[in-house]
């Protein structure tokens, strides 16, 4: 009687381990391919001038990714001279107490 407990158990132990690995894995997250799939598929759709007005668009950003950085730099330059300007006053005087 208790072999046939034992055998029985063992079953029970061999089943239950194949149920859990038949066990599907969670499906992984598709959305950013979705979106990007749906981003293809909009792109392959579009017509001439939606194409030719996309290209204008991309331009019309570069140039103004361009624009905003060559402003930055104008406006560090223009910063530099504010404080180069600022100085010269003392600078002079410096200059003034060197000479007498």
């Amino acid at each position: 009687a208790i072999q046939s407990l034992q055998q029985e158990l063992t079953a029970l132990r061999v089943a239950s381990s194949l149920t859990a690995a038949d066990k599907p894995a969670p499906a992984p997250d598709l959305s950013a391919l979705s979106d990007f799939a749906s981003g293809v598929r909009q792109a392959l759709n579009l017509t001439p001038q939606e194409r030719k007005a996309q290209a204008q668009i991309a331009e019309a950003q570069a140039a103004l990714a361009r624009q905003k950085q060559q402003t930055a730099e104008r406006d560090r330059r223009i910063a530099l001279l504010e404080q180069r300007l600022a100085a010269l006053p003392k600078q002079a005087e410096n200059v003034r107490q060197q000479v007498w």
